[in-house]
This record gives structure tokens, sequence and C-alpha cells, in this order.
């Protein structure tokens, strides 16, 4: 199959991204395969994004610009599905850039064989950090999903193209409070209608670690990972041809790590329903010490001046630690 019979849908989601929004779209413009169509979707900005959409429209005609209500990115990506005329679908994120050929190299992949998901890799800046698929080659539906929730494969949708047909009516997240960790949901939604998934180690993409982005955004609360896993549990539920009882067992080990490193974040505060939530997950075997240390713990850090400067002073190391080496900038919301 050539080349210029796949049509590639390109879906950029986007909200008060007027800063990065022309690096990113150019970097669209600039790739050397031109069979795609570009989808950008203003998830209800209040900066100039739509006018910079606007602008880029009026000149190419491959370009649509949707908008809606503040809805959230999932709900926004869902759209842009739903008005791609592509065989293939490739999501960027707006203050992200896809690298010189990024496209032209999954578009060769896409049309090598009947893959139904094509999974690369990216880099990061300006972190200069490089994030790799840890299994490549062809992989069953089963080995997928399994890579997914083991981290072999990269969890995100971006760096990627996928299917049109796998989406349906029941492949977007429907719940707008999922804010975090819904990119390898949605891989896992999408998992239930392939046959086979290649995942290589081509850079295709670049992430670029702004201020005001997801991943710099939020200080995820145990309460928050106790509500993700248990919707990864149910998605998971509802794909046939899985080792349930094994997957389920990987999921409880990402569970406990995401639960435990959130518990003893300086910014979180948990109350006793917390706490035990967190015993019962880890399943402790010493119950009563460790009732004990969380009771000192939780006396210490929150009503004594000692337990409290502590407390602070952890607190501004640690975000001294990210914006020295990581660039993080914002690091306000909790999200529970």
């Amino acid at each position: 199959m050539g080349n210029n019979l796949l049509l590639a849908s390109i879906i950029i989601p986007i909200y008060n991204a007027a800063q990065h929004l022309n690096k990113c779209i150019e970097s669209v413009l600039s790739q050397s395969y031109l069979n795609f169509e570009l989808i950008l979707i203003d998830d209800g900005s209040i900066d100039n994004s739509v006018n910079v959409c606007n602008e880029y429209a009026n000149n190419d005609s491959r370009i649509k610009v949707i908008s809606q209500s503040n809805s959230g990115v999932s709900k926004a990506r869902d759209i842009g599905v739903r008005n791609a005329s592509g065989q293939w679908i490739v999501f960027i994120d707006s203050d992200d850039q896809l690298l010189p050929n990024g496209l032209r190299q999954l578009m060769n992949l896409a049309s090598s064989s009947d893959y139904d998901i094509i999974k690369a890799s990216f880099v990061g800046y300006p972190i200069k950090r490089q994030w790799k698929n840890k299994i490549v080659g062809v992989l069953s539906k089963s080995e997928y999903v399994t890579s997914l929730i083991n981290g072999d494969v990269l969890g995100v949708v971006y760096a990627g193209a996928y299917k049109k047909v796998l989406f349906n009516d029941n492949s977007v997240i429907d719940d707008p409070t999922l804010k975090v960790g819904e990119d390898i949901l949605l891989n896992i939604i999408l998992a239930n209608r392939l046959s086979k998934v290649f995942v290589c180690n081509e850079y295709v993409y670049q992430y670029n670690d702004v201020e005001g982005s997801a991943m710099n955004k939020y200080i995820v609360h145990p309460k928050y990972y106790f509500r993700f896993f248990e919707r990864m549990r149910k998605d998971l539920y509802y794909i046939n041809e899985l080792d349930l009882e094994k997957l389920f067992l990987s999921v409880d080990v990402q569970e406990k790590i995401s639960v435990l490193r959130s518990a003893y974040n300086p910014r979180i505060q948990l109350d006793s329903n917390d706490w035990y939530k967190i015993k019962v997950l880890s399943r402790f075997k010493n119950s009563k010490i460790f009732d004990f240390r969380i009771k000192c713990y939780n006396y210490i850090s929150q009503y004594t001046f000692i337990g409290k400067s502590v407390k602070f002073i952890i607190h501004i190391l640690f975000k001294l630690h990210l914006r020295l080496f990581y660039k993080h900038n914002e690091f306000n919301k909790i999200i529970i």
C-alpha cells in the first residue's frame, strides 16, 4: 500500500496554549509527509489560542478548527476523532512538537503491515531526556496491555498512531475529573478492538516540559490514585483475551507504588480514613507498628512547631530540586 493512500488525521486539543501553539502547528506543517489533515480543538481557551488557530486555518485548507466549552482533553480528543476523515489518528499536545519526518516514519510503519497501533518513542526538551519503549516488535492484544501496565511500552497517546476504526462511542474517558493518567486508560480502552501493535524506538515526537502543562501542574493525592486504578480495573475487565488475574496483580503493584509515593509528599494532607486505606492496600503485617508510625507522623508534621518547620523545609527543597533539574515551575494544585 503506497504511503500517499494513507490520510493521517492529526488532532491537537488546545487550552490556553497561545504561547506555544505556533511552534506546535509549524512542526506539523513542516512535515515531509503531506497527506494529512490537522484538526485543532479549542477547549474553551480564554487567551489568544482560537485566533492563532483561525489564522492558520485561513491559510491552509488542510486545517480544521473546532471550538467547544471547556470539557477537558479527553473530550476534546473525542471530538477530534469524530470529525476526522483519515484512516489513522495522530495525537499531539499543544505545547509539544512532531520531530522532522516524524509523521513519515509513523505512516511508513502504518502502511508496512496490518497493524492497528504504532507506538514510537519521544525526547524531552529542555530536560534532554529520552523516553524509549522497553519492548519492541509486534505485540498481540494481551502482550500490549500487559506491557502498558508494567511500563514496558509507553502509555502516552502521543508519539504514535492509531487506526480510526478502533474508536467508537465507548472509546472516550467520560470522567472529567480524571486529569492525570488518562492516556493509559485510553490505550487500554482501544485495546479491546485491536489485533496487533507494532512498537519501535524511532524518535518521532518532542515533549516540551513547560510551565502549566498537566504533568507539572498537579500533585496527585492518594484519593485520586484509588479512583484511577479502580477505573483501570473496570476497563481491563471488559477486554477479551486477557489473563485478568495476572494483570490485576500488576495493577495492584503499580497502585501501591503510586499511593505510597504520594502519601509522603510534604504537600499532601491525609486523614485517618486515607491512612486506613493505605494500610489495607499495602497489607502491612504488623499493623500496630504501622498505626503507631502514622499517628506519630501525623502528630509531628501537623501539630508541632518542629514538625511543621521540617515539613516546610522539605517542601522548599523539593520545589528547588524540581526547578533546578526538571524545570517544573508550578506545583500548586493537589488533584483528588
